[in-house]
């Protein structure tokens, strides 16, 4: 991340990707290369959560694409990551869910998921204003 900043590595991660079939996961990274400076903690959470959700693209939820996409919003980056999969199956937290909540919230933010049959969304708020 030092030499291509959060959102060239998350690029860079998602176009190692691969869907279940083996075919490249095509992987749209929205977010401007030019984010201000963030604090470091910020920064390896925000693509450790990054990272994670695409793992669970690639692993459960039988995809052929994905968008990430990268906003400061006041104080916060919000950050999402949504799948073109889906289930009708309902969903049961497993690790990767529980440690993409964890590292919300070790640098004071928050982390939803929600699916559907039209795909699955990952939403993460991490403050990054001075007042966190």
């Amino acid at each position: 991340m030092d030499q291509l900043g959060l959102v060239g590595a998350i690029r860079q991660h998602a176009a190692t990707l691969h869907s279940a079939s083996g075919a490249p996961l095509a992987v749209a990274v929205e977010g401007s290369e030019s984010l201000p400076p963030l604090p470091a903690a910020c920064q390896v959470a925000a693509y450790r959560i990054v990272v994670e959700a695409l793992t669970n693209v690639v692993r459960h939820a039988g995809a052929c694409s994905a968008i990430v996409q990268l906003a400061l919003r006041d104080q916060y980056l919000v950050l999402t990551v949504r799948d073109d999969g889906g289930s009708a199956a309902p969903w049961t937290q497993g690790v990767g869910i529980a440690s993409m909540r964890e590292r919300a919230a070790q640098v004071g933010g928050t982390l939803g998921v929600t699916g559907a049959r039209s795909g699955w969304l990952v939403e993460a708020t991490i403050p990054v204003g001075p007042t966190h």
